[in-house]
């Protein structure tokens, strides 16, 4: 049976022997780079081989699972949509055809990228719009390398306007999936399929991911009160951003600010660099 995680503790980067893991998905966008070492890795009944020089990417809510064969050496990073919101688009709409790339395919100088960011990522100082960037170049760089293929399977066209709809209102305390059908011109039921079809999850658990995104990088980077983060990102009431909050992160948002609100950016990283515990 497949297994949503949850953590609090993103983003983070993990180098060492990262063993075997059962199926399971999660919101945020994650690479493993495998160094030195072989792996199995099954998405979607397809299962793929990682090998020493190759990196494997795990695009939001695409169940994936690994099967370690003996010792390795890899990273492992895991990053909200947050981190990367240029790509959001692409993670949401789309997912690889192969989700196994080759180092050689990139750019000449990208495993040693790999290695500066990790580096970075670990140590002392690291600002949070550094390694933005830095991360959105390498993802870049992997993106450009990965062909992609429609999460819509046979209605396409319908998961780009309900998608479409969805970034445009997520914010909106009012959408509802009736409002988005009556909008769209299709029936409840038929857009309910559709969404966990080509998604996995039903509409309400989409939005409230969105939604909950969004809260975590405000609840970071300001001292806006929780009551308007929750009204600002599309929750009706704080007691339901309490709950839905909780459920996606394991924590609640005054919890999360109390942890990591206003303190150096390098405590952050520091207390998750290195760790890997899905």
């Amino acid at each position: 049976m497949k297994m949503f995680v949850k953590d609090i503790r993103v983003p983070f980067v993990s180098r060492g022997s990262n063993g075997s893991y059962g199926e399971h998905y999660h919101y945020e966008f994650e690479y493993w780079h495998m160094i030195d070492g072989r792996a199995e890795v099954r998405v979607g009944g397809k299962s793929y081989t990682l090998s020493s020089g190759q990196v494997f990417i795990a695009f939001p809510f695409v169940e994936h699972e690994y099967v370690c064969e003996g010792e390795n050496l890899s990273t492992v990073g895991v990053f909200p949509p947050s981190d990367i919101h240029e790509f959001t688009d692409i993670l949401l709409r789309y997912r690889p055809v192969n989700p196994v790339i080759s180092v050689s395919e990139m750019f000449p100088g990208f495993k040693e990228s790999l290695d500066r960011f990790f580096a970075y990522f670990s140590g002392a100082g690291a600002n949070r719009r550094v390694v933005s960037c830095m991360l959105g170049a390498l993802i870049g760089e992997m993106l450009s390398a990965t062909q992609f293929e429609s999460r819509g399977g046979a209605s396409p066209d319908v998961f780009e306007k309900l998608i479409d709809y969805c970034l445009e209102n997520f914010c909106d305390p009012e959408l509802t999936l009736e409002r988005t059908a009556s909008t769209l011109g299709y029936s409840q039921c038929y857009l309910s399929h559709v969404m966990s079809e080509s998604v996995g999850i039903g509409f309400t658990k989409f939005l409230n991911s969105l939604r909950v995104d969004k809260s975590r990088k405000i609840l970071l980077n300001t001292e806006i009160p929780i009551t308007t983060v929750a009204l600002e990102c599309g929750f009706g009431s704080i007691r339901t951003f309490n709950r839905v909050f909780a459920g996606l992160t394991g924590v609640t948002p005054r919890d999360f600010r109390r942890e990591w609100g206003g303190r150096d950016t390098h405590d952050y990283y520091e207390k998750n660099a290195g760790m890997f515990n899905i």
